[in-house]
């Protein structure tokens, strides 16, 4: 039964809220996702540290996007773990 309801629960998922991945980085303990999700532009950095997945996670809406991406860099950049 929670295998059906995960079931339906990603199909109501990608149905209201589909991403839209545009870039995408991988190295060996760490990977970025950036795109769009409903309207808005989504940025996720994670990664592996000491045996823990540590994330941070970023929405706004596109028409901010100047706003938004210079913070972004900066967490980035100082996203460590």
């Amino acid at each position: 039964m929670e295998v059906l309801n995960r079931q339906i629960y990603l199909s109501v998922f990608n149905k209201f809220f589909k991403k839209v991945i545009i870039y995408k980085f991988l190295k060996n303990n760490w990977f970025i996702l950036s795109g769009f999700i409903a309207g808005r532009i989504f940025y996720q950095k994670t990664l592996l540290n000491s045996g823990q997945f540590k994330s941070f996670y970023f929405e706004y809406p596109e028409s901010q996007k100047a706003r938004y991406e210079p913070l972004i860099k900066g967490l980035v950049a100082s996203f460590k773990g």
